[in-house]
């Protein structure tokens, strides 16, 4: 199963129950080096996020980290990223 399978299944479950659970995305990184520079660049804007491990089949890099964070701030995170040369693979979650 797929992080993003793993997702569609608890969202399915949460509105069989009448739940609101907040959507989240992850960034995958390269290295565990990127994942805390754009983990600082991020809360510099006042974005909360977590550095996660990546199952490395996850993502289409190999990409071994990824930074989570509210999806609702997706292209926050893009633009953030990409102004400080960050780079990341795919963002993987509800968007």
């Amino acid at each position: 199963m797929t992080l993003q399978d793993a997702y569609t299944l608890l969202e399915t479950e949460v509105k069989k129950k009448g739940m609101i659970v907040l959507s989240r995305c992850i960034a995958s990184l390269k290295s565990m080096t990127h994942a805390e520079k754009a983990k600082r660049a991020l809360e510099t804007e006042r974005l909360r996020c977590e550095i996660v491990s990546l199952d490395k089949n996850l993502t289409r890099h190999g990409c071994a980290y990824g930074l989570e964070f509210d999806c609702t701030q997706s292209e926050r995170v893009k633009r953030i990223l990409d102004r400080r040369g960050l780079g990341y693979g795919d963002i993987l979650g509800r968007r």
